[in-house]
């Protein structure tokens, strides 16, 4: 058990790490506690950690950001916000309680919660794992198991959204077309079909089609490293398809019908968060939500190109190479929603011809 002994004003924290006698004096006497309890819980490890150090939390994310900044417009957000309203706490300070008090007092859903603490965590492991600061890192695991008890914290719902009948349609009749605006009907009517990213589409450049063999190459495909990401360039085909019994040529859509571009970097050389706030105003100003309320986002026509392809009796290793996805879990989780309807057609069809 560690003693405590008054110098003046001062305090003096005393422990036994493997019989040798370790002191340390503070001006505070909850300082003195903090560092004693440290080297008590350090000591069944058998070694002796120093007590995390009086950086602040600004301070980690700072260099955090500095140092790999390049993320999600959520992540940046959510890491600003931590930043703006928990940056003054130091790492020595960092209890189970504290952040237990800290989430709570943010009022977010449980799905925003979660994802929060997530982010809060990587700052964490990156003053841990990079910077060479010691965290508790059991502090961090008991208040997401308490936040969890407690409701204050949950996994997102996956959304299941596809486009419903003329919706989309409604939505490109919507858009006002201007000389600044993006080409969103024809950027939706190839995500409908194509389900690439609209990043990867935006970054495609004319000279990454390869016109004899009907291919593209897309460029900085997603992947949780953010190092293999730079270099992860994969080829892709360009197909045939038939969509509400009209056959569509994806080659024509990138290719033949923007020709008329070719002075430009690509086909469609547009920022993502301009395409998505045009896909925001013509949604808004066609005023649709789906059967459950939620309106439909330019990300849903992913889902619904490969929940397409899917229901057309394509291989799921065919889909996940064009989609790009590597995590099968990710994959049939948050991008699957097949159609019950065409479902039954498309059992029928087989069982009936074997």
């Amino acid at each position: 058990m560690p003693s405590f002994e008054k110098r003046g004003r001062k305090t003096k924290a005393i422990v036994f790490i493997n019989d040798k006698r370790q002191s340390k004096t503070f001006l505070l006497r909850r300082d003195a506690e903090d560092w004693a309890r440290e080297m008590e819980r350090k000591r069944s490890l058998n070694g002796v950690v120093p007590l995390p150090s009086h950086d602040t939390l600004a301070s980690m994310i700072d260099r955090y950001v500095d140092d790999d900044g390049d993320w999600s417009n959520d992540k940046t957000s959510h890491l600003a916000r931590l930043r703006r309203q928990f940056g003054h706490m130091k790492l020595s300070k960092l209890t189970t309680q504290a952040i237990v008090d800290y989430i709570i007092g943010l009022k977010l859903q449980p799905s925003n919660a979660q994802s929060h603490l997530s982010y809060f965590s990587s700052v964490l492991v990156q003053a841990k794992c990079v910077y060479g600061r010691t965290v508790r890192d059991q502090d961090m695991a008991d208040a997401r198991q308490m936040l969890s008890k407690a409701g204050k914290i949950a996994q997102s719902v996956p959304r299941i959204r596809r486009p419903e009948d003329g919706e989309l349609a409604t939505i490109m009749a919507s858009h006002e077309d201007t000389e600044r605006s993006v080409d969103l009907p024809e950027i939706c009517e190839i995500l409908n079909v194509f389900p690439i990213r609209v990043g990867e589409l935006c970054r495609i450049k004319w000279t990454d089609i390869d016109h004899k063999r009907r291919m593209v190459m897309l460029r900085e495909r997603k992947d949780p490293d953010r190092r293999v990401k730079a270099t992860k360039n994969q080829l892709v085909p360009l197909y045939k398809l038939t969509s509400d019994g009209k056959e569509v040529d994806i080659y024509d859509l990138l290719v033949t019908r923007r020709q008329q571009y070719h002075n430009q970097d690509g086909p469609f050389p547009f920022e993502v968060k301009a395409v998505s706030n045009a896909m925001l105003l013509a949604r808004a100003k066609a005023g649709l939500k789906g059967s459950f309320g939620e309106t439909l986002h330019i990300h849903d026509l992913r889902r619904h190109a490969i929940s397409t392809m899917l229901e057309n009796e394509i291989e799921p290793p065919m889909v996940m190479l064009i989609s790009g996805h590597s995590n099968a879990v990710t994959f049939y989780r948050n991008y699957v929603n097949l159609n019950p309807e065409k479902v039954r057609v498309s059992i029928e069809r087989k069982m009936l011809a074997a």
